[in-house]
């Protein structure tokens, strides 16, 4: 649904429109994260981790916004499939945390569409909006 079709300036159309978009880039990224062994909900953890290599859990759980149970399900996840480990309070990638970056961009890049738009054409448009919406 376009904003244009909601009263003029709406913020929970705004609102509504990404959390919709968000959910469409989950559900079309599951199947190929599966292929990994990733949950979606994992594989942003491993996306935090590939920008700050070694934060502590706190850190990875506040930077999502997630309690900290979910966030420690999550680290439990990753270190099981050997692409993280516990060194003290901290996360660091292992080499195959590492590797699964270009795996899974190469594979969400290639496999993830939506409304025939690529999945890196999408991302760069949110980053547009990122940064108008910056403070």
């Amino acid at each position: 649904m376009l904003l244009s079709s909601y009263p003029a300036r709406s913020d929970a159309a705004l609102s509504l429109a990404l959390y919709r978009a968000a959910r469409r880039v989950e559900a079309a990224s599951a199947p190929v994260l599966a292929a990994l062994g990733l949950e979606y909900e994992a594989y942003l953890v491993l996306a935090q981790l590939w920008a700050a290599d070694g934060a502590t859990e706190g850190r990875l759980g506040a930077t999502l916004g997630i309690s900290s149970a979910s966030e420690r399900s999550r680290v439990n996840s990753l270190v099981a499939h050997s692409y993280a480990e516990r060194q003290g309070a901290r996360i660091w990638l292992t080499d195959d945390g590492h590797r699964a970056r270009a795996v899974a961009s190469r594979a969400l890049d290639r496999d993830v569409v939506l409304d025939d738009v690529p999945l890196a054409h999408t991302r760069h448009l949110l980053d547009q909006l990122a940064e108008t919406l910056a403070p």
